[in-house]
């Protein structure tokens, strides 16, 4: 196939359903509406859901006698969410990063989870930092990476050791030093701005590691030993059975260790000294990590699910809420508490992530489970999508990475100038993105905006019909709109004229500084504005409005009374209109048709972008994303 759109018109509709059931809400890993929400259905005015009409029976829109062809999709779901495993967790105070196989790296801001763009592709085994500023990840074949606060970039240690026969399985740093640890007894130490490889008298493989202080740490290893570093010299201690790994240690004080290994093997160090625990697990579990909360409040996670609890002096079986995560496995686990309000993640199989509120562990999703709300581009190469609690997403030409949030406002709309990006959202945020280095800029606004625009300059819509444009995003001036309806989008038109959509079907012009209020025969909510290539103007609304603007006026191309249209892209001829229930229609202006093309099942679409014909993609509620590429 050399073209989309063509192939478009020869689709039907695959998702044709406006109740908002849970099948529109299942997510690419099988994980359905975790936050416990959904989306309320349309309703009509009665009060009642709105039923979509088969196209046939949509008065003046398809002749039902038309001949419509059934294919297969060429639009793929597509995720943020890693497909491997995720190995390992480290949270600061407002942040959490974590790691894994293909040398995945996410990192949590606010409430939802990005990826980060990796300079490997080895499977990250640990990660562990000091800040946000200075963190560590390190892996398969001696791979080591550190964060500076905007770059991943490996490390050069100078040392003359070949690691890459070795996997670097644990990090733990603290007062400017940080330690590695390893198979084959390897362990790599950094201090004041240079590595030394630390002699551990060990030969066995290295599976975790905790400190008390830089001075007093501990390095859980295989043949049911831990290593302890007391000054500078390191000693062995057997602590349980010989067949135990200690993979997950850590360390509330001197006193108070705890660890998790193979074949459900729990250690404890008391005032007494170490002592093999019993988890009570009749499947006997591999445990993989562990946190401790205080001495008498530990949790351990592992294979198949495990979860074990120490309260009081009993460790016991927990069980997983999920329902979709109850049996994967969880290699990584990361807590913190505040005032005594407990809260810790766990990270595992399959992008698996699970949330522990002080109570109950229940599934959460690793992709970015927020609204994406817009999304532009300047190529296939430079692509930015916005969404809700400031998350900023890029996509390179070949993944998609997150930015760093700079605003929890949920940011609704994205326009390109000059080459930057500039993002607009709730409580008049305004957001510069240069590359990858993203700008909350200084305003004076007090109403959310939902929609920005670049041509001569900038316009930003939003609440109460505001208006207000800007040479560089800087510096606001306010355009009278002449209406006092929610103002949804706005564009340029090929004069330079700012044409701006909203609420109760208002379309509102504005030429030379003067507004005017264009009559259009609707009161249906209209929610995007596009110009096409040959510079005829397509709005979308409510009830399936799709509008077109040429030198005759505003006239109704399609309507569908129950379908919610919040999205609308042109390219290559063809226009496409995305929204309620994973739809995507296609108007072919040529030939007057309107069809609507079969995609995966998707929820709820809000808009679409196109590099050209061959490269698109379209984005939606829950961080649902769809991506089309023709190679």
């Amino acid at each position: 196939m050399k073209r989309l759109f063509p192939a478009l018109l020869a689709l039907m509709l695959c998702a044709c359903s406006t109740n908002g059931s849970d099948a529109d809400l299942i997510d690419d890993v099988g994980t359905a509406d975790l936050d416990g929400t959904t989306d309320l259905a349309p309703v009509d005015a009665t009060g009642e859901v709105a039923d979509v009409l088969p196209l046939s029976e949509v008065d003046g829109t398809v002749d039902a006698a038309a001949e419509v062809t059934t294919t297969v999709a060429d639009f793929k779901l597509f995720t943020t969410a890693p497909d491997g495993d995720i190995k390992a967790i480290w949270g600061s105070e407002t942040r959490l990063y974590a790691v894994g196989a293909d040398g995945v790296i996410l990192r949590q801001q606010g409430t939802t989870w990005t990826p980060m763009k990796s300079p490997t592709a080895q499977e990250l085994r640990a990660v562990y930092g000091n800040d946000d500023d200075d963190l560590y990840a390190a892996g398969e074949k001696g791979t080591l990476i550190h964060w500076d606060g905007s770059l991943w970039e490996d490390v050069v240690t100078g040392l003359e050791l070949d690691l890459t026969e070795i996997s670097l399985n644990g990090i733990w740093g603290a007062e400017g030093h940080f330690y590695v640890v390893g198979d084959k007894g390897t362990i790599l130490h950094y201090f004041e701005g240079k590595w030394k490889a630390d002699e551990s008298l060990s030969s066995y493989n290295l599976g975790s590691i905790w400190g008390v202080s830089p001075t007093d740490i501990y390095v859980g290893a295989a043949g049911g030993t831990v290593l302890r570093k007391i000054g500078g010299a390191w000693s062995t201690q057997q602590v349980t059975q010989g067949s135990i790994t200690i993979n997950g240690l850590q360390a509330l004080s001197s006193k108070a260790i705890f660890g998790g290994g193979t074949n459900g093997g729990i250690i404890a160090h008391d005032t007494a000294g170490w002592s093999p625990k019993l988890s009570n697990d009749a499947y006997e579990r591999t445990l993989r990590d562990v946190w401790a909360f205080a001495e008498d409040d530990v949790w351990l996670v592992g294979d198949d699910g495990a979860l074990i609890h120490l309260v009081a002096t009993k460790w016991n079986t927990a069980e997983i809420a999920g329902p979709f995560y109850k049996n994967h496995g969880f290699f990584g686990l990361w807590g913190r508490q505040d005032s005594g309000d407990q809260e810790a993640w766990a990270v595992g199989e399959k992008g698996a992530v699970l949330y522990f509120d002080g109570e109950t562990w229940v599934d959460r999703t690793s992709a970015a489970g927020v609204d994406l709300n817009d999304i532009d581009g300047t190529g296939w190469e430079q692509v930015i999508a916005v969404g809700g609690d400031g998350t900023l997403l890029r996509f390179d030409g070949d993944d998609w990475y997150g930015l760093s949030r700079v605003t929890s406002s949920a940011l609704q709309g994205v326009a390109e100038l000059g080459g930057a990006f500039l993002a607009v959202g709730e409580a008049g945020a305004v957001v510069r993105v240069e590359d990858d280095e993203a700008l909350l800029l200084e305003t004076s606004f007090e109403t959310n905006l939902f929609g920005v625009c670049s041509g001569d300059g900038l316009v930003a819509v939003g609440g109460q019909g505001k208006m207000f444009s800007s040479a560089d995003g800087t510096d606001w001036q306010p355009l009278a709109s002449g209406v006092f309806d929610t103002l949804r989008d706005c564009t340029f038109d090929a004069d330079g004229v700012i044409w701006a959509v909203g609420d109760q079907g208002k379309i509102v012009r504005v030429e030379d500084g003067v507004a005017e209020v264009v009559p259009v025969a609707t009161l249906a909510n209209l929610h995007r504005i596009t110009m096409a290539p040959d510079e005829t103007l397509y709005a979308v609304g409510d009830n399936g409005l799709l509008l077109a603007h040429t030198a005759e006026g505003w006239t109704k191309i399609y309507e569908e009374p129950g379908l919610f249209l919040y999205g609308v892209e042109a390219l290559d001829g063809i226009v496409h209109a995305v929204g309620w229930a994973g739809r995507i229609i296609s108007y072919d202006p040529n030939s007057g048709s309107v069809v609507p093309a079969a995609v995966p099942e998707s929820g709820v679409l809000l808009q679409a972008w196109g590099a050209d014909a061959d490269h698109m993609f379209v984005v939606g509620k829950k961080g649902k994303m769809l991506r089309f590429v023709d190679e």
